[in-house]
């Protein structure tokens, strides 16, 4: 990509590995995103609503091991869960993303998830419109933006060029 505003690989590759996949036991699975490096995640309301038992995994060829995670804090209105990951203390710190709070209309963005079964993809597009009131209650906008979002992707990270989470999908 030529922009002067392109997310570099370097920055995707980080993204990767602060993206965790959620999954819930028999129940399917979404996407989820860590916050602090001791383990400290967001995902979707929807992704872990109803979980027993939460497997997180993370991007890593050579460990498939799966880690536990506790339900710190729900907003079901905003559809939106925090998790603490259960990792061994010899793991830590984490990669994990920072909160955006800058971006623009036509800005360039990354989305990254778990889309139909697929591992660990990456879509790109555009900011379209900042503040898309919520479907539910007006005190949740919502970032419209054309990356490609699929079953899967929900609670995912949208980054910004700089690698910071500006949404969650």
């Amino acid at each position: 990509c030529t922009s002067a505003f392109a997310i570099t690989t370097e920055i995707v590759e980080k993204a990767r590995d602060a993206t965790v996949l959620v999954a819930q036991d028999g129940q399917g699975f979404g996407s989820g995103v860590v916050i602090s490096p001791d383990g400290l995640a967001i995902t979707n309301y929807h992704v872990i609503h109803g979980a027993e038992f939460l497997r997180i995994f993370f991007y890593d060829p050579e460990d498939l091991n799966y880690y536990s995670a506790d339900i710190v804090g729900i907003d079901p209105v905003a559809d939106l869960a925090l998790l603490k990951i259960n990792v061994p203390e010899e793991k830590l710190p984490l990669t994990f993303l920072n909160i955006g709070v800058e971006y623009t209309i036509a800005e360039e963005v990354t989305a990254i998830g778990h889309p139909m079964g697929l591992q660990w993809t990456v879509t790109k597009g555009t900011l379209n419109h900042l503040e898309r009131p919520g479907k539910i209650t007006p005190y949740v906008n919502i970032l419209q933006h054309s990356a490609i979002i699929n079953r899967g992707n929900s609670g995912g990270p949208l980054i910004n060029k700089d690698g910071d989470i500006i949404g969650i999908n």
